[in-house]
C-alpha cells in the first residue's frame, strides 16, 4: 500500500482519495462528487485547480485540505485524532473567559474539566451558527446570556450550578 503521506505529486493525491474511497474509476469518482468526469481525470493527472466546491465536498468526506493542497500532514483530517482546522485560538480564549466569568459572577463553581467540556460545545456552537467572524462576539455574548439564564434555572444544590451548564 501507497505510504499517503509522502506523495508529493498534486495527481497522485487525487488518485489516492479514490482509491481510499474504494471507487475503481474516474468515471465513478465523478459521479460520487457530483463533478465533471473530465474535471476528477484532470486533477488525477496532476493538472488543474479543483473548485472550492470539490474541495469542501473532499474535507466532508474526511480528507485534509493540508494534504490535498500541500502533500502536508495526513490524508485524512482526522488521523491521529486532529481536526485538520486549525483553532481560532482567540475565539477559544473569549469562549473559554466568558464561561468562566459568568460561573464567577453567578456565584457558581465549574471544574478545569467541565470549563474545558463547556467550552468546547460553545465553541463549536458559535462557529456553527456564524455567518462570518465578524459575528463571533455577537455570538459569545448570546452564549453567555443563555448559560446565565441556564444558571438561574438551576437551583442551588441541584449540582448543576457546580458542575457543568451543558
Amino acid at each position: 500500500m501507497t505510504d499517503t503521506n509522502r506523495i508529493t505529486d498534486f495527481g497522485g493525491r487525487f488518485i489516492e482519495i479514490r482509491k481510499a474511497l474504494g471507487i475503481s474509476n474516474a468515471t465513478a469518482m465523478s459521479k460520487h462528487l457530483g463533478i465533471g468526469v473530465n474535471a476528477w481525470r484532470t486533477y488525477e493527472e496532476g493538472g488543474g485547480t479543483p473548485s472550492w466546491s470539490t474541495l469542501t465536498k473532499l474535507a466532508d468526506l474526511g480528507f485534509s485540505l493540508n494534504w490535498i493542497l500541500k502533500g502536508a500532514g495526513d490524508m485524512r483530517a482526522d488521523s491521529a485524532g486532529r481536526a485538520g482546522i486549525p483553532i481560532d485560538r482567540e475565539l477559544m480564549a473569549r469562549v473559554t473567559d466568558m464561561i468562566a466569568r459568568t460561573y464567577k459572577d453567578m456565584g457558581a463553581t465549574i471544574s478545569p474539566a467541565d470549563l474545558g467540556r463547556l467550552s468546547i460545545e460553545n465553541y463549536a456552537e458559535i462557529l456553527r451558527v456564524a455567518e462570518a467572524p465578524e459575528d463571533y462576539e455577537a455570538q459569545v455574548a448570546l452564549a453567555g446570556n443563555r448559560l446565565r439564564r441556564l444558571l438561574k434555572e438551576s437551583p442551588p444544590g441541584s449540582g448543576k450550578r457546580s458542575a457543568s451548564a451543558s
